[in-house]
């Protein structure tokens, strides 16, 4: 085997309440395609991030062709040969191709101030033709581009400094099956120069076409390197889940029986990215959705309650239904917690009152005023519900811890007649008392008639609260499963897994 290239010795990282990394050893061969896999929360972000200079460790060391690195920056990792390109590019619209390839690296004419726009283009062109084999105009503005040929010229604008380690964090999510074939040729060709490459995907197949070797990552640790001709699925799994197969489950005396009246029935709905999915959900019933990121999970949800153009038919109770736009899925008794609750669910500068109340503001201004009185009424009978912490309904919601907020969050459905609740990652930035209380109130309100859809990457979460889980890949509806009949394997298994047959 090669001499490492990369060799990161005792990598710990800790954040407020967590481990995030614990002891990682990681090294990598020069011109080696290592893959990283691992559950979310696996730390693999986190080491990359380290390795990118974003974050800095808070004990271990890192060594890039015997060079010891006490000092961690993004200008340091940089200049030492590190370049990341991200499934979401950072990319500047109205700039050109060559500008954006040669950017802070742009040749001067003889009056050092202007750069020389020609030979910028030409240095640009021979890069994409030379080393990446495409043909992109440099002259060419990037809002005009595809997103595969975006990511080429993300590409480009990392070999300008002919670098040593290339990462690659879910390059394929956005791409169709011609371009991710051009896409490995051209790490196939990085690899053939010496560069060496760190690929993290949630693709199994992909992981064995393009990959030389394996690191799996749980719980903030490096459980083991494999050399992938030397292994399989079923070990990898067995790794990323260390094997327990009973990690959570509700306990015998919360097990019930789901209402058979159907609540709603989605037919052939499909968007961009997804493909005519199709799923019943039950009066009472928590449905699960899961999926690598990117899978269809979040599209799905948020093309049903009018944020994305669709296809298909929806029916309610029964009755064809049309959902364009948020306000119709509000009137039908629809309501849905984004994943982001400070840049979409939440105004932070609001107060408790002002948020719990916002998506159903008519029932307090009838006259075109709000009736503050009314307000706070529904609001302290909501803080006393849900059992949130603060002194008064008056207190501005940016003051309350994450739990508190996303209790709020929530507030603000189930104060007037609901009958279907979507959750994107419900305990999300919430500590594990928030979470316990988070759990017991979807409960009650499921036992109490509410239908609820949670989007959530956590196996124990799916095993606690849901009664099926709804599992999508690339876009389609793999199979839905009772969630009495799944292990963490199955769950994975069916998400990340080959393409064929499910599993269960």
């Amino acid at each position: 085997m090669n001499k490492s290239l990369l060799n990161m010795k005792g990598i710990t990282k800790r954040f407020p309440g967590i481990l995030a990394l614990d002891s990682v050893d990681f090294d990598v061969p020069k011109g080696e395609i290592r893959a990283i896999v691992g559950k979310n929360g696996a730390g693999k972000s986190t080491l990359i991030k380290i390795l990118t200079g974003i974050y800095t460790p808070d004990s271990g060391s890192v060594e890039i062709e015997g060079k010891h690195f006490s000092h961690i920056t993004p200008d340091v990792m940089y200049s030492e040969g590190i370049q990341a390109i991200y499934q979401e590019n950072d990319l500047v619209s109205y700039f050109t191709v060559g500008e954006s390839i040669m950017l802070n690296n742009e040749p001067r004419g003889t009056v050092r101030a202007f750069i020389d726009r020609r030979d910028m283009n030409e240095k640009a062109h021979q890069l994409l033709l030379g080393k990446i084999g495409i043909d992109i105009d440099p002259r060419k503005l990037i809002r005009d581009l595809s997103v595969s040929e975006k990511q080429l010229v993300q590409i480009a604008k990392a070999l300008v400094r002919e670098p040593k380690i290339m990462i690659f964090d879910e390059p394929t999510a956005p791409l169709s099956a011609k371009e991710i074939d051009k896409l490995f040729e051209i790490i196939r060709g990085l690899r053939s120069h010496g560069i060496t490459i760190i690929y993290i995907s949630h693709r199994f197949e992909e992981i064995f076409e393009i990959a030389d070797s394996i690191t799996i990552m749980r719980d903030g640790k490096k459980i083991v390197d494999l050399n992938l001709k030397e292994t399989n699925e079923d070990e990898i799994i067995s790794h990323m889940t260390g094997g327990n197969m009973q990690i959570a489950s509700r306990s015998e005396g919360e097990k019930r029986k789901v209402s058979d009246e159907i609540m709603l029935e989605v037919e052939d709905l499909e968007t961009e990215r997804i493909n005519k999915i199709s799923f019943l959900l039950y009066k009472g019933e928590v449905l699960g959705l899961f999926g690598a990121e990117g899978a269809g999970q979040v599209e799905l949800v948020r093309a049903f309650y009018g944020l994305l153009p669709k296809k298909g038919k929806i029916k309610l109770n029964g009755k064809e239904t049309h959902i364009r736009k948020p306000t119709d899925a509000i009137r039908k008794g629809i309501g849905y917690v984004p994943r982001d609750r400070k840049e979409e669910s939440l105004v932070r500068t609001f107060t408790l009152a002002e948020n719990i109340t916002l998506s159903h503001l008519n029932a307090f201004s009838p006259v075109g005023f709000v009736n503050k009185k009314s307000e706070l009424e529904i609001a302290d009978q909501m803080i006393k519900d849900l059992a949130i912490s603060t002194r008064s309904a008056k207190t501005v919601v940016s003051f309350l811890s994450g739990g508190n907020q996303q209790k709020v969050a929530i507030a603000r459905w189930l104060a007037f007649p609901l009958k279907i609740l979507i959750l994107d990652y419900p305990t999300m930035g919430v500590d594990v008392q928030a979470k316990l209380e988070i759990y017991r109130l979807l409960k009650k309100i499921s036992s109490e008639g509410t239908s609820i859809i949670i989007i959530t990457p956590e196996y124990e979460e799916i095993k606690m609260l849901c009664d099926r889980v709804m599992i999508l890949k690339d876009g389609q509806h793999r199979v839905t499963l009772d969630v009495k009949d799944i292990d963490e394997d199955i769950l994975l298994k069916n998400a990340i897994g080959s393409s064929g047959s499910v599993v269960s």
